[in-house]
C-alpha cells in the first residue's frame, strides 16, 4: 500500500525528526561533557581540621567536588624520596591450608603497629553475596617481607627490593618485597584507561608519580545522597591523573573503602566517611616509619 503525505505533513515530520535528533544529540554530548567536566579543572583542596604535621613525609588533602554531583575525596600524599617511611602490606591470618584464604579482620586491628603512620584498604575477595563470609579467598597479589601469599590478578601495587613502588603487572616476582592487589589499572603512563559512564560507588585508588618518589592514597566517599554520591572509574582515573599520578589502580571499593592515619594522640583516625559500618578486610596497605638504622 502506498501512503500519500501532503507537503505540510512531510515538512512537519522532518522537523519533528530533526528536533528529536538534536535533543538526543544534546543529551548524549551533554553526558559526555559532564563526565569530562567532572575533573576538567585542577582540583583544589579544601581546608581541613585534620593535621598531619606529626606524621613523617605525609600530607593530607580534602577535596569537595560539586559537579556533576557532590563527592568528597580524601587524599594522602606520601613522599618516599625522604626515606623516612615505607609501604607495608598487612595480610589477615589464613582461614585454612589454602595460602590465599583469609579471616577478614577489622582494618584497624590489621593496621595496629608501633610504627604505623597511615593505612588504606586494598584487595577484593570472594565469594560475594547478600552476606559476606568471614573466611574468604584473597583476590590479587598479597605479599609481605618478600613472601608471596597470593599471586598477581587484576592489577598489582608492589615495592621492589629498593622499596620503589610500581603499579601494573610484575615482571619478576622475585623482586617483590611488599605487594597488594586491586580490580584494575585505571591510569597507565598518564593515559586514562576506563571509558565514560558506569556505576557510582565509593572508590579507593592507589597511585604513584612517574619516578616513583610519591605515593597517593585516595578514598572517595559514596552512596550518601546529597553528601557524597561516589565516582565512576573514569572520573577516579582523571582525578588521580590531576593529582600527579603516572600510574594508578582501582582497589576494592564500596563498603570496603577506608583511609586512616595515626592522630597526635597515637590513636587510629578514619579520614573518610564509610558508607556503612567499618568492614572487616583480608588485606590492607599501611605506611610505616622505617626502622632506625644503628650508627
Amino acid at each position: 500500500m502506498i501512503h500519500n503525505f501532503s507537503f505540510r505533513q512531510t515538512r512537519n515530520h522532518l522537523l519533528s525528526s530533526a528536533l528529536a535528533l538534536l535533543l538526543f544529540a544534546g543529551v548524549w554530548t551533554g553526558s559526555l561533557f559532564s563526565s569530562a567536566a567532572f575533573c576538567a579543572a585542577q582540583p583544589i583542596p579544601k581546608s581541613s581540621k585534620v593535621s598531619t604535621e606529626h606524621l613523617s613525609s605525609i600530607r593530607y588533602d580534602f577535596y569537595l567536588l560539586e559537579q556533576p554531583r557532590p563527592v568528597r575525596i580524601h587524599v594522602l600524599t606520601i613522599d618516599l624520596s625522604e626515606g623516612k617511611v615505607e609501604p607495608i602490606a598487612v595480610i589477615a591470618p589464613q582461614a585454612d591450608e589454602q595460602s590465599c584464604s583469609a579471616v577478614r579482620t577489622d582494618p584497624r586491628l590489621l593496621a595496629a603497629h608501633p610504627s604505623l603512620q597511615a593505612f588504606v584498604n586494598a584487595n577484593p575477595w570472594s565469594p560475594w553475596g547478600p552476606t559476606y563470609p568471614i573466611n574468604v579467598r584473597i583476590l590479587g597479589l598479597a605479599a609481605t617481607e618478600g613472601k608471596i601469599r597470593c599471586f598477581h590478578q587484576g592489577v598489582s601495587v608492589w615495592t621492589d627490593r629498593s622499596r620503589r613502588v610500581f603499579i601494573g603487572e610484575p615482571n619478576n616476582i622475585q623482586d617483590i618485597r611488599e605487594g597488594v592487589g586491586g580490580f584494575e589499572q585505571i591510569l597507565k603512563a598518564s593515559e586514562v584507561l576506563p571509558g565514560p559512564g558506569g556505576a557510582l560507588h565509593p572508590r579507593t585508588a592507589v597511585g604513584v608519580n612517574r619516578d616513583g618518589t610519591h605515593l597517593y592514597l585516595a578514598a572517595a566517599d559514596g552512596r550518601q545522597p546529597g553528601f557524597s554520591e561516589g565516582m565512576t572509574l573514569e572520573e577516579l582515573a582523571r582525578f588521580m591523573k590531576q593529582l600527579g599520578c603516572w600510574d594508578a589502580a582501582n582497589m576494592d571499593g564500596g563498603g570496603s573503602t577506608i583511609l586512616g592515619i595515626i592522630n597526635p594522640q597515637g590513636q587510629i583516625q578514619i579520614l573518610n566517611n564509610p558508607s556503612g559500618p567499618v568492614r572487616a578486610l583480608p588485606v590492607i596497605l599501611t605506611i610505616r616509619l622505617k626502622p632506625q638504622s644503628n650508627p
